[in-house]
């Protein structure tokens, strides 16, 4: 999976915020759409319009994320990140 697929495939969650950062390792990219699909999962009858993705970069060798979601769900969206930013970590 590209960058094109996640944006396209996960599309309301890059509307009000910016794109993956061309920083992104393509490596990282499957992790990146696993987060992704976890989002909707975890999102999936719910509101989508309250989160989106503020900023998916790489930062000093790791993965550094951002995002604006509802104050409930942010313990659940921080667990997925925390998953992402480990499978990045295995990638070499």
């Amino acid at each position: 999976m590209n960058r094109d697929d996640i944006h396209n495939l996960y599309r309301w969650q890059f509307e009000s915020g910016r794109r993956l950062d061309n920083s992104v390792p393509e490596g990282w990219l499957p992790a990146i759409a696993v987060l992704c699909a976890g989002v909707a999962e975890l999102l999936k009858g719910g509101a989508t319009q309250g989160f989106h993705w503020m900023d998916i970069k790489e930062k000093h060798g790791m993965l550094s994320v951002s995002y604006s979601a509802p104050h409930a769900l942010t313990e659940a969206i921080d667990a997925l990140v925390d998953r992402a930013e480990a499978a990045c970590r295995q990638v070499e």
